[in-house]
């Protein structure tokens, strides 16, 4: 089931079984949040 309000790239549609969402997120806030991940990255 993919919720109404997602976006998805005309040549990538959601996959109807996968078990993840990805997102894309400004980097500056994931910094601020996950810093560690960020370093580690």
């Amino acid at each position: 089931m993919t919720a109404d309000h997602y976006v998805f790239p005309e040549d990538q549609p959601p996959v109807e079984s996968a078990d993840e969402v990805r997102t894309v997120e400004e980097e500056a806030l994931f910094r601020l949040a996950y810093p560690e991940i960020v370093e580690t990255y």
